[in-house]
């Protein structure tokens, strides 16, 4: 195939020489060699459009599901879904912040338990999506958490 470029990009990137090893190049960018990244690639394209039940490729799969099959990845078991038919920003969600206007130097743990198990009654039909953030100097982080 077309590795070449693949190959000068790595002697440019890495300040190597036209006469440095390639693979000694690939070591030191922690790269695949190029038939494992496009047999990865392939694997990884075929599992996401095998997730959208609606996509219309999923029936011109077979070949990758097999190369998957060589590498012990079933394909067949990912969780397939449906996307919904209007876009997100169209939906209408009901947030409930109640908790947050209490600030933990005020607020105890026995009361944020009681606090949180009555809000759960009043949304006992909702699904419940939890979220939470942090921010130090420069870095963010946000875990979000909902059932199955």
């Amino acid at each position: 195939m077309f590795d070449t470029p693949l190959n000068t990009g790595l002697w440019y990137a890495l300040g190597g020489f036209k006469t440095s090893a390639i693979e000694s190049l690939r070591n030191l960018a922690n790269e695949l060699p190029p038939d494992l990244r496009r047999t990865y690639n392939t694997i990884l394209y075929a599992a996401r459009i095998l997730i959208n039940i609606e996509n219309p490729s999923n029936k011109y799969l077979d070949k990758n599901i097999k190369e998957a099959e060589e590498y012990q990845i079933d394909l067949q078991r990912l969780v397939k879904r449906k996307f919904p038919n209007s876009p997100p920003w169209k939906m209408y969600f009901v947030i409930n912040l109640e908790i947050s206007e209490f600030k933990k130097e005020n607020t105890s743990p026995s009361m944020y338990r009681n606090i949180f198990q009555n809000t759960i009654q009043k949304y006992h039909n909702y699904k419940h999506i939890y979220t939470d953030t942090s921010k130090i100097d420069n870095n963010v982080g946000i875990s979000m958490v909902t059932e199955n």
